[in-house]
């Protein structure tokens, strides 16, 4: 089973007007599980537009910075060493879908 899917505990989609940079809205919501502190990732289920995506951790924004929260890779969130889950959190993505 991959990341995304132990992990994934709600999902839903929001369907938007496409923007100039990407196209529909998503939001997805994932919980952590041990299995996500051990990886340090989740996997979206696209791949977000380029500094589209809001990242929160229990309702707190996170930072795009390698340094402090996260980075993307494709559909990855990549968890920073200091970025503190803990198992239970909520973590929720929104982005605008990449166009390809």
């Amino acid at each position: 089973m991959s990341v995304s899917q132990a992990v994934k505990i709600a999902l839903s989609r929001r369907i938007a007007s496409p923007g100039p940079v990407g196209g529909a809205w998503r939001v997805e919501i994932f919980t952590v599980t041990q299995e996500v502190i051990n990886a340090r990732k989740v996997l979206l289920s696209y791949s977000p537009a380029t500094n589209s995506e809001s990242i929160k951790l229990n309702g707190l924004e996170l930072l795009n910075n390698p340094v402090w929260d996260y980075t993307m890779n494709g559909n990855e969130i990549i968890f920073s060493d200091d970025a503190l889950l803990t198992i239970g959190d909520t973590i929720r993505a929104r982005y605008q879908e990449q166009i390809t």
